[in-house]
């Protein structure tokens, strides 16, 4: 009907999806969550961007650069292992 480019065109024949699992973006998100407390943990806290309030009895902190760094740096893994 269409030729040997139908094969090609359609995604449905086996390719490589743009969208991406659930379990998959669920573990990315843990991990992503996990490496943001062990880098504050072991140093790599206290960036710009990340929120701290601290008022004595009462210690907030959410690291947002610092997540922000970690979920390139893990895609970058990704990209690089996936070429």
């Amino acid at each position: 009907m269409c030729g040997p480019r139908c094969a090609y065109a359609s995604n449905s024949g086996g390719g490589v999806s743009s969208m991406r699992s659930p379990g998959v973006v669920v573990f990315y998100v843990l991990l992503v969550i996990l490496l943001t407390m062990a880098s504050v943990q072991y140093g790599l806290g206290r960036l710009p961007g990340d929120i701290v309030v601290d008022l004595g009895s009462f210690y907030f902190y959410v690291p947002f650069t610092t997540a922000f760094i970690v979920a390139l740096l893990l895609g970058a893994v990704f990209w690089f292992f996936r070429r």
